[in-house]
């Protein structure tokens, strides 16, 4: 998943057109995504299902 993700970015003109001087170095893209990832632009309102679930892991 990773190496596509590298490939669309990479080979894609969108990205170019977006940030037409760059990110500098790809641990500079790593750490904006990440950070874009980790802190959603949309905020998910706390009613909403999608903010109350929860993962268990079955221990039998």
């Amino acid at each position: 998943m990773a190496h596509i993700l590298a490939q669309l970015m990479d080979k894609g003109s969108l990205l170019h057109r977006t940030f037409p001087e760059g990110f500098g170095s790809e641990k500079n893209l790593a750490r904006d995504l990440l950070e874009a990832w980790r802190n959603p632009a949309v905020p998910i309102p706390p009613d909403s299902p999608a903010a109350r679930f929860q993962i268990r892991f079955d221990t039998s």
